[in-house]
């Protein structure tokens, strides 16, 4: 995108306006950074490529955020026209990378947990028994939903899984997790072997996708919606912040690809799964939520800054709002949204994550409280989600957003401490 008119290019403009994509008059201290009353980085830092021997190195923010004119240039690949096996194995980066992906060990997210030193792939009918019998009295019970989904999960998904390997090993690799989570002594153990039944999974549904019919239709979808609860479980924190732009990665992937099926699906046996209601109650801690991220749009309607962010960043907030009125019991509700948010955000805005932009860690400090309301309500393969990112959103922001994610950030603290009591 071309500069405005009016508006020179800055390229020696104090970090804190360069996090902000607002143009910097480059006094020291610069007059936003006087206006906001934080430290400018022209007092200790000179552009040209010299800096004092008190000054920092730009923060990752810095060095990630993303100029209006990169935006209009540098376009994501849309998530529906990416090959098959990138959507499968999404890597925090540019999407351009994807032809380095060459198998579906690649995925960094669900493949990290793997210990090949310890995990063999050769069959163990003793050991799948054992997984398929704690799905059945046990993990199943843990998925979201009413009496009747959770009976579809007990019951007719077994079934269906039978004809189908990649729903077979989804269900073994979070029956798994499960045990991973309910045996503690057996942790490692059980994590492997989830992980070893994960790679199975992906590696039968890549084979199966471009085939999608409607006869794997329903496995597919299945398949599909118990992937990203089964990566939750990993718990992998290396980076929460990259894990969670993968796992995103993952869910937009398969929503593009199996969105055709999406009627037929609807009016299946497997409907009440995607079923929601038009018109749901409010969920209290959603409505809190929404009156600070809303506090976000004030900030964004600052005519300093760049057109093109603005619009990407009150897009994404607008798209919270949206996700936080899908759903339909209760229970159920808080995964749906968890869910309904990453499909609906634009490829803009997962490029700024990607970035760790300032702007869209703000932003995803706010999604930290849907990850812990899901925590609230008992989902296990989510435990610890939201402390693990708003935590790590809140070492990299820059100091001018750190204001509007300090309610985020203190609630999750609350909360994680009242638990821990």
């Amino acid at each position: 995108m071309p500069p405005r008119l009016g508006h020179k290019k800055s390229r020696a403009g104090c970090r804190s306006c360069k996090a902000r994509h607002v143009k910097c008059d480059e006094n020291r201290p610069c007059g936003n950074c006087t206006r906001h009353g934080v430290p400018c980085s022209l007092l200790t830092w000179a552009p040209g490529g010299t800096q004092s021997m008190s000054s920092t190195p730009p923060s990752s923010s810095a060095r990630g955020s993303m100029q209006a004119d990169e935006l209009g240039v540098t376009r994501p690949t849309p998530t529906s026209s990416l090959p098959i096996n990138f959507v499968l194995n999404p890597v925090p980066g540019n999407a351009e990378s994807h032809s380095e992906i060459s198998t579906p060990d690649s995925f960094p997210f669900l493949t990290r947990f793997v210990n090949r030193a310890y995990y063999t792939e050769s069959a163990n009918w003793a050991q799948d028994l054992e997984l398929m019998h704690h799905w059945t009295a046990f993990a199943a019970w843990s998925v979201p939903g009413n009496e009747e989904i959770k009976n579809l999960w007990k019951i007719e998904i077994p079934q269906l899984a039978v004809s189908h390997p990649f729903l077979m090993h989804q269900l073994l690799a979070f029956a798994a997790f499960h045990l991973a989570h309910v045996r503690s002594a057996d942790q490692l153990k059980y994590s492997l072997i989830a992980a070893g039944h994960q790679n199975k999974s992906i590696r039968a549904m890549s084979k199966a996708l471009p085939g999608l019919i409607p006869e794997n239709s329903d496995a597919l979808f299945i398949t599909s919606t118990l992937m990203p609860l089964t990566a939750f479980a990993s718990k992998t924190t290396d980076n929460p912040i990259d894990d969670i732009v993968s796992l995103f990665q993952l869910i937009r992937g398969n929503h593009s690809i199996l969105s055709s099926a999406f009627i037929r699906i609807l009016r299946g046996t497997f409907g009440p799964i995607v079923r929601t209601a038009l018109d749901p109650p409010p969920l209290p801690l959603m409505v809190d939520m929404l009156l600070h991220v809303d506090q976000l749009t004030a900030l964004l309607e600052d005519p300093d800054l760049e057109p093109t962010y603005r619009r990407i960043c009150v897009e994404a907030i607008y798209n919270i709002r949206q996700a936080t009125n899908h759903g339909d019991d209760p229970g159920d509700r808080p995964i749906r949204i968890a869910y309904t948010w990453p499909i609906k955000i634009s490829s803009d805005f997962m490029l700024l994550l990607k970035r760790h932009d300032s702007g869209a860690l703000a932003i995803l400090a706010h999604y930290c409280i849907i990850l812990h309301l899901n925590q609230e309500e008992g989902y296990w393969f989510i435990e610890g989600w939201s402390s693990r990112l708003v935590e790590e959103i809140s070492r990299q922001i820059e100091p001018l957003w750190k204001p509007y994610i300090q309610w985020c950030v203190e609630y999750i603290r609350g909360q994680q401490g009242i638990a821990s009591a």
